[in-house]
């Protein structure tokens, strides 16, 4: 392959015996050989078939080595490639991790909303076993992310986005890394503001009841009282709510949670 190169240094498939002799270096151990000649590859072809796959295996090899500024450029090239469509979200996804790294968590939370939307889940009452574990990873990077900022700049994040499909879900898991993190005021307040900025939500009760479940683990008694008190009036059997909110299966969800406090 060498050789061939050497001696027809413009053949047409060049860009295909560079993509071969980078991934014989690989499995002859060669890694820095390997990637000089991906490198070689992106350069030199930047329309080929296999830039798209290059450019993500620089980016692995640089993120592996901690050198995250190269990683996220090799991803970003992804996103602009031509036939770079069956790379764009796992590019993403590792992107937002790079910027995670570097604490750029606001770019991060972006790349990872990318993914899932590129991904399109669904209803995740449907997914199927492999699609929930990744659901579930997309969503815990998002919320490592998000956690990292403060409480009104989560709330500037989510101000446009009022509509998207997983908000709740999204405050749902900042709330849980919080409670990981026995953050448990930020972890109730998270909830609260997904409350008062979204007042129409079919999610409000349950947005309660983390609120609860918060103030009981950090054991703040009164604060749990009083939050439990609210949720009770609020969504009790025979409360006012079900009667323009007629759904039967969240209804006797609360009531179960509600329940044994």
């Amino acid at each position: 392959l060498q050789t061939s190169l050497r001696e027809y240094p413009d053949a047409k498939d060049n860009d295909r015996t560079l993509y071969q002799l980078a991934r014989t270096q690989d499995q002859l151990g060669e890694s820095d050989d390997s990637l000089a000649t991906l490198s070689q590859l992106c350069k030199k072809y930047p329309n080929s078939p296999y830039y798209a796959e290059s450019q993500f295996r620089i980016a692995e090899r640089a993120f592996i080595q901690g050198d995250y500024i190269t990683a996220e450029a090799a991803y970003t090239e992804i996103t602009f490639a031509r036939n770079g469509d069956s790379y764009l979200e796992r590019a993403l996804f590792k992107r937002g991790w790079t910027r995670y790294k570097q604490g750029i968590y606001t770019e991060a939370a972006d790349d990872y909303v990318a993914a899932i939307d590129k991904h399109q889940f669904g209803n995740t009452e449907n997914l199927s076993s492999a699609d929930k574990d990744q659901f579930d990873e997309y969503f815990r990077a998002l919320g490592l992310s998000l956690s990292s900022l403060s409480a009104q700049e989560i709330q500037s994040y989510f101000s446009d986005k009022t509509t998207y499909q997983y908000l709740y879900h999204s405050y749902e898991v900042i709330s849980g890394i919080y409670l990981e993190q026995e953050r448990y005021s930020d972890a109730a307040n998270i909830m609260e503001q997904f409350i008062t900025s979204n007042p129409t939500s079919p999610n409000i009760p349950f947005a309660h009841l983390k609120k609860i479940e918060a103030w009981s683990q950090g054991n703040f008694k009164s604060r749990f009282t009083e939050a439990l008190d609210t949720a009770y009036t609020k969504y009790n059997i025979k409360s006012n709510y079900w009667n323009t909110h007629k759904n039967l299966t969240e209804q006797d969800q609360v009531a179960a949670a509600l329940r044994p406090y």
